[in-house]
């Protein structure tokens, strides 16, 4: 068995610009200035710990903030958008034998009923949601245990440095996405495994990576 594990936001679908509109639906209760479309470049080549950083709520309101967050980005589920050739990756993926899962910070239902609507749940065999900003590291490390895999067997696949963070936390190999919320100089400077940058690269870069990692397990 080799397990596929994907981020959702940013990996899979194109919701950057309805992060920062559910975070600037937020920016007069919480008290910090609107994000401007200008700011967006500076923001992705930003790497997760330090854009966590900046977010300008005192660290006691972050989880309400988190919380409000995700209600808002919910409320403008309807506006995301699947990255282009994603579908047709994630099918051949599929249908190559993979098992393939979800592993986001985002809410349940918002994915759930997301796929559902882009009838692409049948292609996922679990999402685990709602996990905190820097809390995906455990819930990979449960997933490789219940699934009995050796970290050779599995794969993170995600858009941002706190992913490839993660994957290196549980010793699996990750695929860094260039398409999503980090820029891909900023995800270099975390070492992936490997880096793609389009959707069509996907099933060539799990292969190889595959094949890489299963020899460097071997001579351990």
């Amino acid at each position: 068995m080799k397990l596929l594990i994907f981020d959702f936001d940013g990996t899979l679908v194109d919701s950057l610009e309805i992060f920062i509109e559910a975070t600037n639906c937020l920016a007069k209760k919480y008290g910090y200035s609107p994000i401007e479309t200008s700011q967006i470049p500076q923001i992705r080549a930003l790497s997760s710990r330090a854009l966590i950083q900046q977010i300008p709520v005192a660290r006691w309101r972050l989880p309400f903030f988190l919380q409000g967050l995700r209600q808002e980005v919910s409320k403008l589920a309807t506006q995301i958008q699947l990255f282009d050739g994603a579908k047709e990756a994630l099918t051949d993926l599929k249908n190559e034998g993979y098992c393939l899962g979800i592993v986001t910070s985002n809410a349940q239902s918002t994915v759930e009923n997301f796929l559902v609507t882009q009838d692409l749940n049948t292609l996922f065999d679990f999402v685990h949601a709602g996990r905190g900003l820097l809390g995906k590291a455990g819930t990979l490390r449960r997933l490789v245990k219940r699934y009995r895999l050796q970290p050779s067997q599995v794969i993170y696949i995600g858009d941002e440095t706190r992913d490839i963070e993660a994957a290196q936390q549980v010793q699996i190999p990750s695929i860094a996405v260039s398409w999503g919320f980090n820029s891909r100089v900023v995800l270099e400077q975390q070492q992936p495994d490997m880096i793609i940058d389009t959707p069509d690269d996907l099933l060539l870069a799990v292969q190889s990576c595959l094949v890489e990692n299963a020899s460097h397990f071997s001579h351990q």
